[in-house]
């Protein structure tokens, strides 16, 4: 969860963007943070309701207002390139990335 534009981006591009794994196991894995702002927030955007009409792809409502100027001109920028997968940020929400992480295995010593 994050409204800073450049580390969401950063991370889509590192690992790309997987919307089918965030809307089977996003409201899973929030449920069982020990965070409570992230436990508490709630999944937004039309990935998880097909009527939302804010314009956000993949989110959360964190119910308390964060100061967006910074972000919002970041995402202007974003959007002009045509390089912002996630959409629009509404005020108190922000973008939600997941990802498949696979265990590594530890190579054995000899």
């Amino acid at each position: 969860m994050s409204s800073y534009l450049a580390a969401c981006k950063a991370l889509v591009k590192a690992f790309g963007i997987l919307l089918d794994f965030a809307r089977q196991y996003a409201a899973g894995v929030m449920a069982g943070s020990p965070v409570n702002y992230v436990k508490n927030a709630r999944l937004c955007g039309n990935l998880f309701n097909l009527g939302d009409i804010s314009g956000l792809k993949c989110g959360v409502d964190l119910n308390f207002f964060v100061d967006y100027t910074e972000p919002l001109d970041a995402l202007a920028w974003f959007k002009e390139l045509g390089e912002w997968p996630l959409g629009d940020l509404p005020d108190r929400h922000e973008f939600l990335l997941m990802f498949n992480v696979a265990q590594r295995r530890r190579s054995r010593s000899l």
